[in-house]
C-alpha cells in the first residue's frame, strides 16, 4: 500500500506512487500486508499495529522507501488482522464483473504483470537477467492476448446496456482495424446514423470482418426504412452473392408497404427501389 498524487487516464491509474505500491507488493509474502513510510505518517497509529521493515531498495526507484509489515491479528481463526480494515469499511457494494471495461481490466491485468515480475525475480535470484527478462515477456504477451480477447466482451456488454459512453470509451481504445469499425457502425446505428452505420459495417466487410456483413443483412430485413435503405445499398457496392435472396425477400415485402408511392418519394426513402438497384449491382445488370 501507498499514497500520493496521481494521474488518471481513460479509466486508469498513472503516477510514481502507484509504481512504489506495486514494487512493495513484491516484497510481501502471502497473507502478508505492507505499507509505504508515506501512510505511516499520515495514518491513526493506534488503530494499526505495524512492524518497521526498515528501508527498502525498489527496482525502478531512485531513493530507499521505508517499509512497515501489519501485525497480524492475536485470532487468526476470525479475521485477517483482526478485521480492522473490514469494520472500517462497512458493507462493500457488490462488484458487478460484466460492467467492468476493457481499461479496467487492462489495468488489473498491468498489475498483475508487475506484481508476477517482481516474484519471479525474488524466486530465481539466480537465473540470468536475461532468462529472467524472457520469462517476464512470456507472462506479458499472455496478459496482452487476455486483454484483447476481453475487449470486445466489454464493448459487447455495453452494446447490451445501451450505455453509449461506454461503447465509445471501448470503442476508442480499440486498435485500428476491421473490428474497431465494425463497432463504430454498432455505435453509429445505435445513435440512428443509419447511413454512416451502413458505410461502416461495409468498410469493415471489405477488410475481412464477417460480423459487419452479417450485420447489414439484419439491418436490410428490420429496423425504420432509412437503416433498410442505407444496408441495401451498402450491400449492392459489396457485390455479394449470399445477399441476394434478403435483397428480393426486401424487395417484395416493400413492395406491400404504404412507402411505396408518392409519399416515399417525397420523403425520400423508398427501400423496394433500393433493394432493386441493390439487385442490379451485384447481378451486373445495366
Amino acid at each position: 500500500m501507498n499514497v500520493g498524487e496521481v494521474r488518471l487516464e481513460k479509466g486508469d491509474v498513472f503516477g510514481e506512487p502507484v509504481n512504489i505500491a506495486a514494487r512493495v507488493l513484491g516484497l510481501a509474502d502471502a497473507g502478508e500486508v505492507l505499507f509505504t513510510e508515506a501512510i505511516w505518517l499520515s495514518m491513526n497509529r493506534n488503530e494499526i499495529e505495524a512492524d518497521d521493515g526498515g528501508y527498502q531498495e525498489l527496482k525502478g526507484v531512485p531513493e530507499p522507501v521505508r517499509v512497515f509489515r501489519v501485525k497480524p491479528g492475536s485470532d487468526l481463526s476470525l479475521r485477517p488482522y483482526a478485521g480492522k480494515a473490514l469494520q472500517r469499511a462497512g458493507k462493500l457494494a457488490k462488484v458487478d464483473l460484466t460492467r467492468l471495461t476493457s481499461s479496467e481490466v487492462r489495468g488489473h491485468l498491468r498489475a498483475a504483470a508487475e506484481s508476477a515480475a517482481g516474484h519471479i525475480a525474488e524466486a530465481f535470484p539466480w537465473i540470468t537477467e536475461q532468462a529472467r527478462i524472457l520469462a517476464i515477456a512470456g507472462v506479458c504477451a499472455m496478459l496482452a492476448v487476455a486483454a484483447a480477447l476481453l475487449a470486445p466482451a466489454a464493448v459487447d456488454r455495453a452494446l447490451a446496456r445501451r450505455d453509449l459512453s461506454a461503447v465509445s470509451r471501448e470503442v476508442q481504445g480499440m486498435r485500428v482495424g476491421p473490428r474497431r469499425t465494425y463497432y463504430e457502425g454498432r455505435l453509429q446505428e445505435e445513435r440512428k446514423e443509419y447511413e454512416g452505420a451502413a458505410r461502416s459495417f461495409e468498410s469493415a466487410a471489405r477488410a475481412g470482418e464477417r460480423r459487419a456483413f452479417e450485420h447489414l443483412l439484419t439491418m436490410a430485413q428490420s429496423g425504420p426504412c432509412e437503416a433498410r435503405v442505407g444496408a441495401a445499398r451498402a450491400l449492392g457496392r459489396l457485390g455479394d452473392q449470399d445477399a441476394v435472396k434478403v435483397l428480393e425477400s426486401m424487395e417484395a415485402e416493400a413492395r406491400k408497404e404504404p412507402q411505396d408511392g408518392l409519399l416515399a418519394h417525397v420523403l425520400g426513402c423508398n427501400s423496394r427501389v433500393a433493394a432493386h438497384d441493390a439487385l442490379e449491382q451485384i447481378r451486373g445488370a445495366p
